[in-house]
């Protein structure tokens, strides 16, 4: 998942982690929040808005939204491998 998607990123990772529902991200096992900083990984900084990085940081249980995309993608990734 390089690109993405018209989907806003908490929608598109839920959907590509098979979630039934998207607040089943919140409620991932340390094996499948490994799984999710992949996919996150695997997106660049400037494919997603940085309001949408925010969101799924605060969302994702990350605290406050940070000023530019490349650091709430990274406060999110250490988020998800602090908690995997």
């Amino acid at each position: 998942m390089a690109k993405q998607t018209d989907a806003p990123l908490l929608e598109t990772l839920a959907r590509q982690m098979d979630c039934a529902y998207l607040s089943d991200l919140k409620y991932l096992d340390p094996r499948r929040r490994k799984k999710l900083a992949g996919l996150v990984r695997s997106l660049e900084a400037c494919a997603v808005p940085c309001a949408e990085w925010n969101d799924a940081l605060i969302y994702l249980g990350g605290g406050e939204s940070c000023s530019t995309a490349e650091k709430a993608r990274a406060a999110l990734l250490e988020l998800l491998d602090s908690s995997a």
